[in-house]
């Protein structure tokens, strides 16, 4: 689930819309077909990050919104002012989480820093490195998926990215020190946003190039 590697008859943008109305959501995830070997194919799944979410909540006896919050969040500065929350009480794992532009970038920053906040070690090292490796191929030009990050090489350097709905992103380049963060205003039609391949274009023709300057 971590690689979005489930085998489940997953259509995105599909089989999520249709869990509206799923009065048990974890149940109807899990319930879905297998249709390939878990661990082999790459299909990506707002349902297994949901899934997720409960695991984690049935593991720490938090709900995710308050082990985000106790652990990563609040030492961070960062408070999310509206969180999703399905039928059961789960907090979405995949969605519907508001965030500003600056502390979406406090997260990236946190990855930069191998998971260290201003000395304090919110998040293990072995993980940030873990997470952002490799884990399974997924084509589309791109380097691979690790756990829950995009990886790519761009204008020879390695960068991996959070992509989010409607071009909320999120790019972090180790080598350049850089974090960048775009939005966009989620009103009219969602999907009335620049192609995401414009912001790999304006990383690779205007951004790399003004840092490379001597």
């Amino acid at each position: 689930f971590l690689t979005m590697a489930h085998g489940l008859d997953w259509v995105e943008n599909e089989s999520d819309r249709a869990l509206n109305s799923s009065r048990d959501q974890i149940r109807d995830i899990l319930a879905l077909p297998i249709v390939d070997e878990p661990s082999m194919i790459f299909n990506y799944s707002t349902g297994a990050s949901h899934v997720l979410s409960a695991v984690l909540t049935e593991a720490t006896g938090m709900s995710t919104c308050e082990f985000a919050h106790e652990y990563l969040f609040e030492p961070m500065g960062i408070e999310a002012e509206f969180w999703g929350i399905d039928p059961q009480g789960y907090f979405t794992g995949g969605h519907s989480v508001s965030l500003t532009a600056r502390e979406v970038a406090k997260f990236g920053m946190l990855f930069l820093n191998e998971g260290n906040w201003y000395g304090e070690q919110l998040v293990p090292g072995w993980w940030v490195a873990a997470s952002t490796t490799s884990r399974i191929d997924i084509g589309n030009n791109y380097a691979g998926y690790g756990y829950y990050w995009w990886l790519n090489r761009i204008a020879d350097y390695d960068m991996y990215s959070a992509l989010g709905y409607g071009g909320q992103l999120l790019h972090v380049i180790p080598e350049l020190d850089v974090v960048l963060v775009t939005t966009h205003a989620l009103r009219g039609n969602p999907r009335d946003f620049a192609e995401e391949a414009e912001s790999y274009d304006f990383i690779r023709d205007y951004l790399i190039p003004a840092i490379e300057m001597p």
